[in-house]
């Protein structure tokens, strides 16, 4: 990634993983809760 106040590169290899299966776990959370309302 960039920053964007001193446009300096950033390496964030590590970030990417966790981010997306907290995603996912929210989207499956979501549709079970969509589920049970209907």
């Amino acid at each position: 990634g960039v920053n964007p106040r001193t446009k300096e590169k950033i390496k964030i290899p590590a970030s990417k993983a966790p981010v997306f299966k907290a995603g996912k776990e929210l989207k499956e959370k979501v549709a079970a809760t969509k589920g049970k309302k209907k």
